[in-house]
């Protein structure tokens, strides 16, 4: 089901972005210089809310599932949401859809490695 999803990935491309990180008005304005300070790792339960603390420093309930080839997760604080989808292309990259109010965000990655186990490189995504 998820296996394709698994390896190491590398951020190719970070489309609006900025403007999404400005929107959610918690403190920081961009994703890239948080992601080069701070390892990160999400585990959890497909299919189950849990708590999650983003790399932002937002709290959310979010839940991540896999439907119609593709992984969901939503986020939820305070009253806001958004929701996020990832597919992986023809050309094997990850395409990540963030959609939140009226932005939406769009990052690529570029598979660096197939199927590694997540403690090989913590701040990667998988």
């Amino acid at each position: 089901m998820t296996g394709k999803f698994n390896g190491l990935w590398k951020l190719k491309s970070n489309e609006n972005a900025d403007e999404l990180m400005a929107r959610l008005d918690n403190g920081f304005y961009t994703c890239k210089s948080i992601t080069r300070v701070r390892n990160f790792k999400t585990c959890c339960r497909m299919g189950i809310w849990f708590d999650e603390e983003c790399l932002d420093g937002r709290r959310t309930k979010s839940i991540i599932k896999y439907e119609d080839g593709m992984l969901i997760q939503i986020q939820k604080w305070k009253g806001k949401q958004t929701y996020t989808t990832a597919i992986i292309n023809d050309n094997d990259e990850m395409v990540a859809v963030i959609k939140y109010e009226d932005i939406v965000c769009r990052r690529t990655f570029k598979r660096l490695r197939d199927k590694i186990a997540i403690e090989d490189n913590p701040g990667s995504a998988v």
